[in-house]
């Protein structure tokens, strides 16, 4: 494990941002735009841009503007490996970090296996939703830690 301050149990509070709100927004336009340009049956067409709106106001809610009761607010990650994920509805789910990870300075999605659930939780780090200085030292334990420290 790794050792002086980076060893310590890491907490990363998440907050609203607004240059992830303004990506999803463009994502989602240029996913409508697109849509005009498919030869789809008028149903498929309708019902595939019902499902472009739905996203993007879910993605809106849960990691842009995190105002769902199902917004992340939280990640926790202790000294012995375990992850927790706290929502904005108070509930606190110990979680396994999925290997599909993606680290980057300025975006960093970290994917979890959720108990009991079929599908994974992604949670979506921006540089303006989150302390630099504590995602800074989660990109370092990421790409320190041995794998079997990380996936625990």
């Amino acid at each position: 494990m790794s050792s002086g301050k980076y060893a310590s149990p890491l907490q990363l509070d998440l907050f609203k941002s607004r240059g992830l709100l303004i990506k999803i927004i463009v994502v989602h336009l240029l996913a409508f735009v697109a849509l005009f340009y498919m030869a789809l049956p008028l149903l498929a067409w309708a019902g595939v841009g019902l499902l472009l709106f739905y996203n993007a106001i879910r993605a809106i809610y849960i990691h842009a503007s995190r105002t769902s009761r199902q917004a992340i607010i939280r990640v926790i990650w202790e000294d012995n490996g375990r992850w927790y994920i706290v929502r904005k509805s108070g509930e606190k789910v110990r979680v396994k970090l999925l290997g599909d990870t993606f680290i980057h300075p300025r975006l960093t999605i970290l994917n979890f296996k959720v108990p009991d659930k079929w599908f994974s939780q992604s949670v979506i780090l921006a540089a303006d939703n989150v302390n630099q200085e504590s995602h800074r030292r989660l990109r370092v334990r990421l790409r320190t830690d041995k794998p079997e420290e990380l996936y625990q």
